[in-house]
C-alpha cells in the first residue's frame, strides 16, 4: 500500500534528521525550485521539523490515507499525494523566503477531500467525522493565531491543501455537467 510506503518515507527521513544526515537536496529551498527542482516540491513533504510535527502528520495522514489507499488504490492515492504536495509546498514558498518541510499540505488536502466525501462514503464519513473537522479546522485557526504573533507555521500549505481537496471531493461529487468545470478550476487552482 501507499500508506505504508509513505510512512516508511517519512520515518527513514525524519531518522536521517535526527542523525543529523546532510537532506539539503531535499528541502524545497524557494531558489532551488525556481532553478527548476520541481521535485524538491515533493521531496520536502518528507521532512519535519520536530517529533510533534511528524507525530501530528503521521497519525492523521495514516488516517486519511488508509481510506483513499483501500478505495482508489495506491496508485491514485500517490498521484494525489503528488498532487497536493506540489501544490501546497509551492503555496507556502510563495509566502515563505526560507523553505517548507512538512506533509501538513497533503494532510490536510487528504482531510479535504474525504471531508466532501464522506457524504458519499461510510468509510470517508469515518475518517473525517465531526471531531476530525472540528481538530483540523481548529488547528488552522491556532495556526493562523501563532503565525500572526511571529510564528512560521506553513498555515498557507495547510489552506491551499485543504482548498485543493475540497475542489477534488467536490469534483467527485459533482452532478455529470458540472465535473469537467469543476476538473478545470480544480486545475487552475493547483
Amino acid at each position: 500500500l501507499f500508506t505504508f510506503a509513505a510512512l516508511a518515507a517519512f520515518i527513514a527521513f525524519f531518522g536521517a534528521e535526527y542523525q543529523h544526515f546532510d537532506l539539503s537536496r531535499f528541502y524545497a529551498f524557494p531558489w532551488r525550485v525556481a532553478d527548476g527542482q520541481w521535485w524538491r516540491l515533493i521531496t520536502s513533504t518528507f521532512l519535519h521539523g520536530g517529533i510533534l510535527h511528524i507525530a501530528f502528520n503521521v497519525v492523521l495522514f495514516i488516517r486519511f490515507s488508509t481510506v483513499i489507499d483501500n478505495w482508489l488504490g495506491p496508485w491514485v492515492a500517490m498521484i494525489l499525494y503528488a498532487f497536493f504536495a506540489t501544490a501546497a509546498s509551492a503555496a507556502e514558498l510563495l509566502v515563505s523566503p526560507i523553505g517548507a518541510i512538512g506533509a501538513s499540505g497533503v494532510v490536510y488536502g487528504l482531510f479535504g477531500f474525504l471531508w466532501v466525501m464522506s457524504r458519499r462514503r461510510d468509510d470517508a464519513a469515518e475518517a473525517a467525522n465531526v471531531q476530525i473537522v472540528q481538530t483540523m479546522l481548529g488547528w488552522l485557526a491556532v495556526c493562523a493565531v501563532i503565525n500572526y504573533f511571529g510564528g512560521s507555521i506553513g498555515n498557507t500549505a495547510h489552506g491551499m491543501g485543504l482548498l485543493l481537496g475540497w475542489l477534488v471531493g467536490q469534483t467527485f461529487v459533482a452532478r455529470k455537467k458540472w465535473r469537467i468545470p469543476m476538473a478545470l478550476a480544480t486545475l487552475v487552482v493547483w
